[in-house]
Formats: structure tokens, sequence, C-alpha cells
């Protein structure tokens, strides 16, 4: 059986319903991942991309096993190459249509914007895309800030969680801005 959602929780949850974006500024152990998969289940989201630094990775999959609803196929991507990732994506997505089972692949920042992988997750069909950590694509010249901006464009759903959105000042949030909201 799930622990209850904490106050601050139900608060976020709420003010994300119905917003095909949405910011949330929580800080360290606030449960900031529970908030990410119960929106996953709200949104009734078959695909999703997870972007966060490299240690996280495998955390997604520990706290979508705990929360989720659904019977998630759950892919954390660490440990190989770029062109190795490429053929588990393909391999997975195939699966995830075959089952009729959500995916939620796991990626790290230094991965997910390099090629042959790039390119394919643009045209993968992803309905989701989260960026854990979304202070790391703060710089406007970033290439993972870059390409996230073009990822998310092509998903229903994109969502930044961060403890620290402008930890050097106001001009931080570009880069999460145009992630988020494009226009």
């Amino acid at each position: 059986m799930k622990p209850p959602l904490w106050d601050h929780q139900i608060a976020a949850l709420k003010a994300s319903a119905g917003r095909p974006a949405t910011l949330l500024h929580m800080g360290l152990g606030t449960g900031k991942t529970r908030v990410a998969c119960e929106l996953l289940e709200q949104w009734k989201v078959r695909r999703v991309i997870v972007v966060s630094p490299l240690s996280v990775v495998p955390t997604w999959s520990e706290e979508m096993g705990k929360y989720a609803k659904r019977d998630w196929l759950l892919c954390p991507m660490h440990k190989m190459s770029t062109a190795r990732k490429r053929k588990l994506v393909e391999q997975v997505v195939l699966e995830s249509r075959a089952s009729g089972r959500p995916l939620m692949l796991t990626i790290n920042f230094e991965s997910v914007w390099r090629e042959p992988l790039a390119s394919y997750l643009r045209k993968a069909g992803f309905d989701a895309v989260i960026v854990d950590e979304a202070h790391r694509i703060k710089s406007p010249r970033g290439v993972a800030s870059r390409y996230l901006a073009k990822l998310g464009r092509n998903a229903d759903f994109r969502l930044a969680l961060t403890g620290t959105p402008m930890p050097s000042g106001p001009l931080d949030v570009f880069g999460l801005m145009r992630y988020l909201c494009p226009d």
C-alpha cells in the first residue's frame, strides 16, 4: 500500500492539473519524484522520457515501482554507449507498443542529446518529458538545454523538477522556460 501524499504534494498536483507544462520548485526530500509519478498517472501517459543526473537514473525505476498504478515498462539507461542506448530504446519502444504497457525511459543529461540517440528520441513519439534537477538546463547556449527545448516541443506534457530554479540569478530561468513554454 502506498503511503499517503503530503499536503504540499497534493497542492502541487492540484496546481499542475490540466497544464501541459509545469515547473515544480520543491526542495530536497519533499517528494518531487512522487508528485511526478502521480502526474504521469493523471495524464495517462503512454511513453515518457525522464532526463536526470546519471546518479539518479536508477532511482526513477525504484520510485515508479513504489508509486505507479499501472504496470510500467521501466528502462533506466546508464553505463552503456550512446549507440547501445539507441538500440535499447528502439527495442523497448516496440515492446511497449506491442504489449500496451506504458514506458518510462530514464537517461542522463550527458547522453540524451548525443547522436545517434538524440534524433531517434525526437521521432519516437513520447507523450511526456520530465527534466529532473532542471536547473542543469539553465544555460541558454548549453547543448542539453537547447536539445531538451526541441524534445519538449514534441511532447504533450513537460515537467521540470528542481529545488534551485535560479541558483545564480533571474536569467537562470531562461533555459527552463524555453523547455517548458517554447512560445
